[in-house]
């Protein structure tokens, strides 16, 4: 088995831990940067921001930044468990989640 292969059988919701985890990571520094210095808001509309609009925003960065894993992986020719799902590089959906 070579490393990459070794390193790919870790899971998460089939998904490998080695792309997902980097994502989430990337995603979050993104989120927490735009969140602390925001393009558009002066400072009162800084300090009314809810928990909510919090959760919201970081939900959207990281599906954008999955979405931008699914490409990357689509132009790379990487087959992944989510491209899988998705229906995106030919292999067949595979019914089982492992944690």
């Amino acid at each position: 088995m070579t490393t990459m292969e070794e390193l790919r059988k870790h899971r998460f919701l089939n998904l490998t831990l080695i792309d997902l985890i980097p994502t989430l990571i990337v995603g979050l520094i993104i989120h927490s940067y735009l969140w602390l210095y925001p393009l558009e808001l002066d400072i009162i509309e800084q300090s009314h921001r809810t928990f909510i609009q919090y959760v919201a925003s970081l939900s959207i960065i990281i599906i954008t930044s999955l979405g931008l894993g699914i490409l990357s992986h689509r132009v790379a020719g990487i087959r992944s468990g989510l491209s899988a799902h998705l229906g995106l590089n030919g292999l067949p959906n595979k019914n089982n989640i492992v944690f």
